[in-house]
């Protein structure tokens, strides 16, 4: 069961996973906070499959709906309401329905005695910790906004209930996933845009903030792992690239690509944004054999040629 299964990451797994024959069911509410019609785009192949189900639902109902077949081996839920910047506009809701669903969909595993639960959290509940690389034991933790505070209190809840039932909760700290299929609020996504319509490039900040960029197929491959590996109880793994790069170096790259400049405006800097994240990978090297294949040009010419593609029309 992957919760959330239509969004970005949702159907890139979906669509790994099939290929693998798992059989897999979808679990989403399809949330208006980007257009729905792109979500159901993104799994529009799968329905075609014999060993493929889409459930419409919030997951927070997850308990009441009678259309979830059991039994369930694993769960990946990757359902949240997300947005760094949109959770500081809204927090009590944000925190409030990341929290809750995962405390429905842990009620559920319990029940239904789920072997295996991986969890997407975020690289956002480190914040602006100045050690970096950051590593899983690194504290205190300092979340600065809802969204991140909320992953952080699901790492809690992932902890107690892989503790209350002797099953392995995974919670996987995500560091800046990009690729094909990428929410459209996202910088890469609104700097693309720009770009191609020849159109200024919002910057937030003095252009001297970095992310550990990670495509998607190397999160997949991740996550995939984890479905096997011999993990026992509760465990925190970071899944990133490991290099970082700086949002000149970002815009450039997309640039270079696309064949096409755009001029920068600067704006203030938005303090729920991290100045620069950066990940320790040897504990996912160590357990999961991971490590991401996919260097930055490389990603970014995969994702220029998705996103080019796709709204052509709109550029000519």
């Amino acid at each position: 069961m992957i919760t959330g299964g239509a969004g970005f990451i949702g159907s890139h797994l979906t669509e790994s996973l099939l290929k693998h024959n798992y059989k897999i069911t979808i679990i989403d509410n399809l949330d208006d906070f980007y257009n729905p019609e792109i979500k159901k785009k993104n799994i529009e192949a799968f329905h075609k499959q014999s060993n493929f189900s889409f459930i419409q639902d919030d997951v927070r109902n997850i308990s009441t709906n009678s259309n979830l077949k059991l039994p369930v081996d694993a769960i990946i839920h990757l359902a949240a309401k997300a947005g760094v910047r949109q959770s500081t506009e809204n927090p009590e809701a944000h925190y409030k329905a990341n929290t809750e669903a995962l405390r429905e969909v842990l009620t559920f595993a319990e029940r239904h005695n789920v072997p295996r639960f991986i969890f997407t959290s975020s690289s956002s509940v480190y914040g602006n910790h100045p050690s970096r690389p950051w590593h899983e034991k690194l504290e205190p933790l300092q979340p600065l906004s809802p969204y991140a505070r909320s992953k952080l209190a699901c790492e809690t809840m992932g902890k107690a209930y892989a503790e209350k039932t002797g099953n392995p909760f995974i919670a996987l700290r995500l560091f800046s996933v990009y690729g094909p299929r990428m929410r459209p609020d996202l910088a890469m996504c609104l700097f693309t845009d720009n770009i191609l319509q020849r159109k200024k490039l919002k910057i937030f900040g003095d252009g001297t903030t970095f992310r550990d960029y990670t495509y998607v197929k190397d999160i997949v491959n991740g996550i995939k792992t984890c479905l096997d590996v011999g993990i026992q109880g509760f465990e925190i793994i970071n899944l990133a690239g490991g290099k970082p790069v700086g949002l000149d170096e970002m815009i450039s790259t997309l640039q270079n690509q696309l064949g096409s400049r755009s001029s920068k405006r600067y704006l203030a800097a938005h303090e729920a944004e991290s100045e620069g994240t950066l990940a320790d990978v040897q504990k996912a090297k160590e357990i999961l054999d991971f490590k991401a294949q996919t260097d930055f040009p490389t990603g970014v010419k995969q994702f220029c040629e998705w996103y080019a593609g796709k709204y052509s029309q709109k550029y000519h």
